[in-house]
């Protein structure tokens, strides 16, 4: 079979793209969680809710980039003879995009 290296390249870049943006929703929601676990435990300290709402609407940004992604890559897919991915946290959580089989 012959390679499409034009679809690779664009099956490749999608993934990576997919797999930064969800590192990235990650990070933000793990630092939000730790934000509100230190304000927990310091009730004399206010809430900044505009940064808390900041950081959601980031991580939400986030998932519909790695959203998009993913559907490039997997448009590429059958092109480049390559799988299918989707958003996984199995491995390590928010990091990777993890490959479906294809129907033979």
């Amino acid at each position: 079979m012959e390679i499409n290296y034009t679809a690779l390249g664009e099956y490749t870049a999608s993934k990576r793209e997919a797999e930064d943006a969800l590192g990235r929703r990650f990070a933000i929601l793990n630092n939000l969680g730790v934000t509100l676990a230190r304000q927990a435990e310091r009730p004399e300290q206010p809430v900044d809710a505009p940064a808390g709402h900041a950081a959601l609407e980031e991580a939400a940004r986030m998932e519909a980039i790695a959203a998009q992604a993913i559907e490039r890559a997997n448009a590429a897919a059958p092109r480049c003879n390559e799988p299918a991915i989707s958003a996984s946290g199995s491995s390590a959580p928010g990091y990777s995009c993890t490959t479906r089989r294809r129907p033979p």
